[in-house]
């Protein structure tokens, strides 16, 4: 049955009249995120055996086929080899490290033959996501500790819990419980103290939260907040303090706020109030901001041109991903502000080798990035001006998370995806 639309009337949620809005629809243009190589998500590359997956390419020729040779699999690995002769898709030997000679011991934290992925680490703790009870439909939060060997299962709902944060003995995560058929982006977010073995849900609002961030009572996250035609406004910061039992709204600039990131009275996040609007689509701006609990204000860490994305925070230094030098093509470099010196300095590494993570404490930065074929993580020391590669497997490394002399990262060496740390001395 065919039915008719006004279409001059205005919309009830952007006040604009619908017409117009299936005409900007109509210009949009979709456009495929890709890998370095120009590759889509989801697709192999001309170049096999690799395959798109999540950004990062990757060894696949079960899916993709070999340049020559036949694909060999053993257990959760692939491989292209010459029939009875040596594998052939090895990435090219690796380059010397710059950094001075540390002793790295490197530790396999998961063997489950499902993927994890999205670790953190606070203390002997680490914690991350795991999909061993469902897939992707049934994602839940696991814990091991360092002192005791054991593995921990913290949550068990059906549904999915992701992108977990610990400071402590509390453990903070997204939780897709709530979500339902008549509302589909209510995601919330959920503790567990693991002094009392209680779970609390945090958030109830019927609006998508993320959680980014804990430190001591306070959790920090991002609230997807209905359109607004004027402010254009759709993500905002909030903050709960578990000792008050009070929820603060943080941000309320225009544009969009999100991954805040919260230590001691200083909370910063991704801004978008000063993208400027075109026809048809916003010109990329992205700034990093700061808020000052104690203070009540609020300052604007950088506003160079294009793309800064906060990745990390330890009190002191603020690190970003930041393509003010390469403009709209999302080649990224490394930043870092210093809040005690206010000095802001790019880490001397190479962007063209497809830089990603910024993992800050202390005098130590962790980086990623794919100068040897694959995706390594390398240690910067803000002291010495060197840097160390921390694991020379070739297979992708990424993810990371650093506490003290301990970096916890996903790892797809044994094909699917696994929690690796490293413990330097």
């Amino acid at each position: 049955n065919k039915k008719e639309v006004d279409c001059g009337i205005n919309g009830v949620a952007s006040n604009e009249k619908i017409v117009n809005i299936v005409a900007e629809a109509f210009n949009l243009k979709t456009v495929l995120p890709t890998c370095r190589d120009g590759t889509e998500y989801g697709a192999c590359s001309s170049d096999k055996p690799w395959y798109c997956y999540n950004g990062r390419l990757i060894k696949r020729c079960d899916l993709c086929g070999c340049a020559s040779g036949i694909c060999k699999t053993e257990g959760r690995s692939t491989q292209c080899v010459e029939q009875g002769r040596k594998e052939i898709d090895k990435a090219p030997p690796e380059k010397p490290t710059t950094g001075k000679t540390s002793k790295i011991e490197i530790v396999q934290i998961t063997t489950n033959s499902a993927d994890q992925g999205n670790p953190a680490i606070y203390g002997d703790k680490i914690v991350w996501q795991d999909f061993r009870n469902g897939g992707y439909d049934n994602t839940d939060i696991y814990m091991y500790d360092l002192s005791t060997k054991q593995e921990i299962q913290i949550t068990k709902n059906t549904a999915s819990q992701k992108y977990p944060a610990i400071y402590g003995d509390k453990i903070v995560w997204t939780d897709y419980r709530n979500v339902n058929s008549s509302n589909r982006i209510s995601t919330d977010v959920y503790m567990y103290d693991l002094s009392t073995g209680k779970e609390t849900q945090i958030t109830t609002d019927p609006a998508m939260e993320q959680v980014s961030s804990i430190y001591e009572n306070k959790i920090a996250w991002t609230t997807h907040t209905p359109y607004n035609s004027t402010t254009r406004s759709y993500y905002d910061i909030y903050m709960y303090d578990l000792a008050t039992g009070k929820k603060t709204q943080i941000t309320t600039s225009p544009g969009s706020q999100w991954y805040p990131l919260i230590y001691g009275d200083k909370i910063v996040w991704t801004d978008t109030r000063n993208q400027q609007l075109i026809p048809y689509y916003y010109k990329s701006n992205e700034d990093i901001y700061m808020y000052d609990l104690s203070t009540g204000q609020e300052t604007p860490i950088t506003t160079a041109p294009y793309y800064q994305f906060l990745y990390d925070f330890d009190g002191n230094k603020i690190a970003w991903l930041d393509s003010r030098n390469y403009g709209a093509i999302a080649i990224y470099e490394i930043y870092t502000y210093d809040l005690s010196t206010r000095q802001e300095m790019r880490i001397p590494a190479n962007a063209t080798y497809g830089l990603w993570d910024a993992d800050v404490y202390g005098d130590k930065l962790v980086l990623n990035d794919y100068r040897n074929g694959n995706y390594d993580l390398y240690m910067y020391d803000f002291s010495t001006g060197k840097e160390t590669q921390i694991d020379s497997n070739t297979a992708d490394q990424w993810d990371a998370d650093i506490y003290e002399n301990k970096i916890v990262w996903t790892d797809s060496r044994n094909y699917g995806q696994d929690i690796y740390m490293a413990i330097i001395s």
